[in-house]
């Protein structure tokens, strides 16, 4: 290829617009396909929203009780620090009835008390 090229063979703004103008109709019609296409996809598609939490149930630490093991392992295993959990009380409180009816109210998901409790027991 030459470096050199005479300003003949490049494409001018004025003939780059003459094209495009000439197609316009492939324009008009592939955005009136992509644009229905994406209509037809948002209806059509149900709404669905995720949420997540992470909750650190904190450990008791008033008498941790600790074993420990012979001087001949490895340092990891020199001792075990054992803490009574809370874990299966913490759960119970976030499935209680009483927490999930104030979720299911603040949220407005149901409009009458009986509607309120039934879509809390289902949660």
């Amino acid at each position: 290829m030459q470096k050199n090229k005479s300003a003949e063979e490049f494409l001018s703004i004025q003939d780059f617009w003459q094209i495009c103008l000439g197609h316009i109709s492939w324009f008009v019609i592939s955005l009136i396909v992509t644009f229905s296409a994406a209509i037809y996809y948002l209806s059509s598609t149900p709404d669905m929203f995720t949420r997540e939490a992470a909750v650190l149930v904190k450990q008791e630490t008033t008498s941790p009780m600790v074993a420990q093991k012979s001087g001949g392992e490895d340092f990891n295993n020199m001792a075990l620090v054992q803490q009574p959990t809370s874990v299966p009380n913490v759960q119970r409180q976030y499935t209680s009835l009483t927490l999930l009816t104030n979720v299911v109210r603040r949220l407005n998901l149901a409009s009458d008390s009986v509607g309120i409790i039934k879509t809390a027991e289902s949660i």
